[in-house]
């Protein structure tokens, strides 16, 4: 070694061992060039975390059972070169999951010049301790990368660049480089005189042969994983797990399970305990250790695992292998390894016969970086001509003393527990600097490095412990109360179905006994005397015992108040309808008044309402609520309120309740509505009054005789002209808690949400137009079965008409921030018209923002920015442009483009169409008749009717969720449809397409498409279909496929879908102690406590929240009915009898145990659904791989959970607080 002059050293990877050698070589001084060669995106090895979608896999079981799975890459015969992209899988994902942290204490980790930083999360704390020695997987990371950028060693960093040869070649070293490309890889090769291998050996998982293994990973795709694609535990809720090896992988694993999947996770243990940690992380009453296994079976369905000891375990859902790894270097085929280590390696680090190659890392685990800091300065040492090796015959007689003594294999690389021995051996030899020499000094082994090694291992032992002994003391003392409490809810349960089967069966035979069934001239005859001789009003006063006479006499004289003045109310007939094209917009001599009288004093409407109308005193720019939506749409626009008000009187979930066949309130009206003081103080005084208003006075004024007031309000209601009808929607949260006020916020310049933004041709929606309606305000002259765009925007702002004052247009919400002192929430927006930013303060924020808001990108689009024509997604679809003699390419295939492509074949003269498919799509024929006058004449006279319809669609849609279900008639509904619909495809799209259209997925794991006239057009010779997952654009106007085809484009229209799994984004929300809810949600999962609140953010209620969205259903019922639920959360804060009443100021937040039990019982049901099935789609969270949007039951069970059933209170915490001042 002396005799070479070794000037450029290759140093193969990035991690922590590479970074300490490219250091350690650097301080040498010597050399002139060092080069850092890392295949992935960034350094930091093993400890850089991966995307969502870069997942490991295990191609062949076989290869990796015999350890030759990374086979030596092809090397072209020219270099440099330009090849093909390669597409050999190189096992080069890292095992780091959200939650990782290291399992020794830091200070035996760190470099002996670079301390680890004091970052500790509270996690770590919770287990460990303030002073818990343990660090999070990202604080290592950027450790590492600080080691190279501090010192200015990030220009020797090559990232990307993948190894692939290696060899000595007239006395050099050959190294030969690939650099990946999208369509093409780089190759080239570079000589050095030394190389230092830093590339680890925890990349290529080892899979032991177990007999029928194999074959049920194939059976069921998913099930069997290695721990290095270990991800989090949410991916196994409720699931049956076995976890193989007693490892660290297996038992940190094995620890993360508990509590999230089935009960109990089986641990199989194949040889001896843990050196370090023993037994103790599996003595856990959720663990059950099993010996090794004989043999699995998964031939007809099972799913059985049969142990050596006799025993078995059905129904498995995953396998998760802590099997360990492969130690592999393809990039040296000259260099084999044995039995998992290199073979004539001296003191771990060098080539024996040619020390030109050194190994830094190349040990077991035990001091980690400190080993590859000692190892490092070594060898830069003797490459640099200071240090000096023992002769070839004692580095041999090393390696067959250790083999004696350690045996081969694993054991023989690993240190425990002679440290210190080995760290004073590779001191010594490499030497200290001499004074004013440059290098890297090494001390000697600290004396405390060995007990704080151990410690850290105690503590982890104690917290097991900890763990284990607290379960076993719960278990015991609940049990008997668990027991006792199960039985009586389930005899709740059953007690409140046969009520809830009576109240739908007598519902049922009232609907059917009702004048509904009459004919329409009935109907007509009916309402024309209700309207000559209102009978409602007066049937009422007959029965509180007031004469005609008495009657008459208020209508001539009216209604007054204290000072004498006439109430002014609107005048025509008694309410006959729900008709919404009536009640929005009222002419221009109606004016909206008061129902109640100024007589009447708080103290009368508290009595007769429970609700308080004295509200604290709010400090300046505060608010009771807080609607912030960029997507405002009719989101926070009604609910039913009866349920809020009366104990027993229900709303059914798809229209409210008939009182004996007369035509009935919008479910979301109130007894009456007050208006504001400025308001009455601006009318004009009236000759006549209302029925309704005066019979209302009379009753209350005059009601001795114990009548329900209650009831007798509601009916009443049922008499008011039907444009007050929109009052009751707008201002149901003013009506529901009179003196709170509200302020709705939209970034948009108009109200309308998605269907405001979304203006592409053709755009219809996607269920029947009568369930596109909000239940108190049913349209009765949508034009067609499926409503256009411009309909459906025209009726949302119909509705929201009466919001105006409220709304506040171009004002986007930038973060919400919880201010705990002052039980408040802090709302800062920016106005987008004057670019100034300002803060609200709210006590309550709901969130009304939809999914399908943010548009995808061009993900998927490479080298977009050569792209030199227009491109834009279809939810920003481009008016002006011409499309005319122009080359248009659209990417996707789902609902947006089976819409606006047929439209752009139709109307406008292309020179081609290219539609990059991305995956198949289950597309069913769409039956878009015209709605007949007759039908709408009969809907907009005779209200019963068109509720009714709107019930028997609801009720029909319901039905059809049970082929959702992954059980026997599910999977035959399924079947059914699949035939009949792949039937359809074929018979209307050309049979060139066929195979890309049609999907070889089950109906319902993706949304289904209707046919807008998409699969006929397709026959048009200007269209061309490409099947590829990406799209790459080369020469500014032509994009190229997967396959190297090319086409022309003057035009890219994205139709790629909606970043549907960043809810709320990109708002950000921060609750208590400081968390944010979308990192809290890339943590646990995007989860909610009935979809509306998460723990740890109080007072915030979501709509369209995680896992609300209907299976085939309107999401307007859905709303409606969470809705409800946060008014009947919000009563008790509101209420003047509440003790969070005023004066103090209150708070709400669901405990995090009742949220993770619900959404436990969400995945747990969801496993029972189509949707789980492992197919890209817009439901599931990558990250976490879980359904985040759909509701796992029918409508019908989701209105009974949000309006009807109990509040469960326990799983809140109520908190209130004097208000400062």
């Amino acid at each position: 070694m002396s005799n070479i002059n070794i000037k450029r050293v290759a140093v193969i990877g990035a991690g922590p061992a590479g970074a300490i050698a490219v250091d350690a070589l650097a301080q040498e001084g010597i050399f002139d060039v060092i080069r850092v060669f890392e295949r992935r995106e960034k350094v930091g090895g093993c400890w850089v975390q991966d995307p969502a979608h870069r997942t490991p896999q295990l191609p062949d079981f076989k290869t990796l059972a015999s350890r030759t799975a990374d086979k030596p890459h092809d090397i072209p015969a020219t270099l440099p070169t330009y090849a093909p992209r390669s597409d050999q899988y190189r096992h080069d994902e890292t095992s780091v999951y959200p939650l990782l942290e290291t399992n020794i204490d830091y200070h035996t980790m760190e470099f002996s010049q670079e301390p680890i930083p004091v970052k500790q999360t509270s996690r770590s704390i919770k287990r460990h301790g303030p002073n818990t020695p343990f660090r999070h997987h990202t604080v290592v990371q950027e450790y590492i990368k600080g080691l190279l950028d501090r010192k200015g060693y990030k220009d020797f960093v090559e990232c990307g660049v993948t190894v692939e040869r290696v060899e000595k070649v007239n006395g050099n070293w050959k190294v030969t480089l690939r650099k990946a490309g999208t369509q093409r890889d780089y190759w080239w090769v570079e000589e050095f005189d030394a190389v230092v291998v830093a590339s680890g050996h925890y990349t290529v998982p080892h899979v032991p042969y177990i007999e029928g293994l194999e074959e049920f990973a194939r059976a069921y795709p998913g099930s069997v994983e290695h721990s290095k694609g270990y991800r989090g535990s949410e991916k196994y809720l409720a699931k049956n797990v076995v976890v193989i090896g007693a490892s660290v992988s297996g038992m940190d694993i094995a620890r993360d399970l508990i509590g999230v999947a089935q009960h109990p996770i089986n641990a199989v243990v194949r040889g001896k305990w843990h050196p370090y940690f023993g037994k103790s992380a599996f003595d856990h009453t959720d663990i059950k250790t099993r010996p090794a296994i004989k043999k699995i079976q998964s031939a007809e369905g099972r799913r059985t695992i049969i142990f050596e000891d006799g025993s078995q375990v059905d129904n498995v859902d995953n396998i998760i292998l802590g099997t360990g790894y492969s130690w592999t270097l393809p990039f040296l085929p000259n260099f084999p390894i044995t039995n998992n280590r290199l073979p004539g390696l001296y003191l771990h680090v060098f080539q024996r016969q040619d020390p030109t190659l050194a190994f830094v890392g190349a040990i077991a685990a035990g001091f980690t970086f400190k080993v590859f800091e000692w190892q490092a300065v070594l060898a830069a040492r003797v490459l640099a001509g200071r240090a000096q090796l023992p002769p070839i015959e004692e580095q041999e007689k090393w390696e067959t003393d250790r083999l004696a003594y350690k045996g081969d294999g694993v054991p023989f690389t690993a240190l425990y527990p002679d440290f210190e021995e080995y760290f004073e051996t590779v001191r010594k030899l490499a030497g200290e600097p001499a004074p004013g020499q440059p290098g890297r000094r090494l001390p000697k082994f600290g004396k405390d490095w060995r007990q704080l090694f151990d410690e850290g291992h105690q503590r982890r032992i104690e917290a097991w412990k900890k763990e284990n002994e607290a379960r076993s003391r719960t278990e015991s003392s609940i049990a008997l109360a668990t027991l006792a409490r199960v039985r009586d809810n389930q005899r709740r349960c059953r007690a409140r179905k046969r009520e809830y089967v009576i109240e739908l069966e007598q519902k049922i035979r009232d609907l059917q006994d009702s004048e509904v069934q009459t004919n329409v001239e009935n109907y007509q005859n009916a309402i024309q005397r209700l309207e000559a001789e209102n009978r409602i009003p007066r049937a009422l006063l007959n029965q509180a015992e007031f004469s005609q006479s008495e009657v008459e006499a208020q209508l001539q004289e009216g209604h007054c108040g204290e000072d004498g003045s006439k109430n002014t109310e609107i005048q025509g007939s008694p309410y006959a309808g729900d008709n919404v094209n009536e009640f929005l917009e009222p002419s221009h001599n109606e004016v909206f008044t008061d129902l109640l009288p100024n007589m009447y004093g708080t103290e009368d409407l508290d009595e007769l309402l429970n609700i308080s109308l004295d509200l604290p005193e709010l400090p300046q720019e505060e608010f009771n609520f807080d609607l912030s939506s960029s997507t405002l749409g009719a989101f926070s626009v009604g609910t039913p309120l009866v349920p809020q008000i009366l104990d027993e009187t229900r709303a059914s979930p798809y229209a409210p309740l008939l009182y004996n066949g007369w035509t009935t309130c919008p479910p979301g009206a109130p007894p009456f509505i007050t208006s504001s003081p400025g308001h009455l103080n601006d009318q004009k005084p009236d000759e006549d009054t209302t029925l309704c208003s005066v019979a209302y006075d009379l009753i209350r004024q005059h009601n001795n005789k114990g009548i329900d007031i209650m009831e007798i309000c509601i009916r009443l209601w049922n008499g008011l002209k039907k444009g007050d009808e929109g009052i009751c929607a707008g201002l149901q949260l003013q009506s529901t808690f009179k003196n709170s006020r509200y302020e709705i916020y939209d970034k948009a310049g108009e109200v309308g949400g998605t269907w405001s933004k979304n203006t592409y041709p053709n755009l219809s929606c996607d269920v029947p137009s009568q369930l596109y309606s909000f239940s108190f305000a049913l349209n009765s002259r949508w034009s067609s079965e499926y409503a256009t765009q411009p309909e459906i925007l025209d009726y949302i702002k119909r509705v929201s008409q009466s919001l105006q004052p409220h709304i506040n247009l171009r004002q986007e919400c930038i973060s919400s921030h919880w201010l705990e002192e002052e039980f408040l929430w802090s709302v800062q927006f920016i106005d987008l018209t004057t670019n100034k930013t300002y803060t609200r303060y709210s006590r309550f924020v709901i969130t009304a923002m939809g999914f399908l808001d943010v548009p995808n990108g061009h993900e998927g689009v490479v080298d977009v920015q050569k792209f030199e024509g227009q491109l834009f997604h279809s939810s920003n679809w481009n008016h002006e442009i011409d499309f005319q003699d122009k080359d248009v390419v659209v990417i996707g295939n789902g609902a947006s483009a089976n819409q606006f492509v047929p439209w752009i074949l139709g109307n406008v003269e292309i020179r081609s169409l290219t539609q990059v498919v991305r995956s198949e799509q289950w597309i069913a024929p769409k039956n878009n008749k015209a709605v007949g006058n007759f039908r709408k004449w009969v809907f907009n006279n005779i209200p019963a009717a068109n509720r009714l319809y709107y019930s028997w669609l609801s009720l029909k849609l319901d039905l059809a969720f049970m082929a959702f279900k992954d059980n026997f008639i599910g999977r035959h509904i399924r079947s059914i449809l699949e035939s009949s619909l792949s039937a359809y495809i074929r018979r209307t799209a050309p049979l060139k397409y066929h195979s890309d259209l049609i999907p070889p997925y089950s109906f319902g794991a993706k949304r289904p498409v209707l046919d807008h006239g998409y699969l006929s057009c397709l026959n048009s010779p200007k269209i061309n279909l490409v099947k590829s997952r990406n799209t790459t654009v080369i020469e500014g106007d032509r994009i190229a496929d997967d396959n190297g085809n090319v086409y022309p484009a003057d035009i890219i229209v994205l139709a790629n879908g909606f970043k549907t799994q960043q809810p709320l984004m990109p708002m950000k929300i921060t609750g208590l102690d400081g968390v944010e809810v979308h990192r809290l949600w890339e943590n646990t999962g995007i989860t909610a406590y009935m979809g509306v609140m998460v723990p740890g953010f109080p007072n915030l209620f979501l709509l369209t929240g995680p896992n609300t969205l209907p299976s085939g259903h309107s999401t307007l019922l859905s709303i409606e009915n969470s809705l409800t639920y946060i008014l009947r959360l919000l009563e008790p804060e509101l209420s003047s009898e509440s003790p969070l009443s005023q004066p103090m100021r209150s708070t709400i937040e669901v405990k995090k145990s009742a949220a993770d039990a619900f959404n436990r019982d969400i995945e747990y049901r969801l496993k029972g659904l189509v949707y789980t099935q492992s197919v890209n789609s817009w439901y599931i969270d990558k990250r976490s791989g879980r359904n985040s949007l759909v509701w796992p039951g029918s409508q019908l069970e989701f209105w009974w959970s949000r309006c009807i059933k109990k509040i469960v209170w326990g799983d809140f915490i109520r908190r209130q607080k004097k208000p400062a001042g």
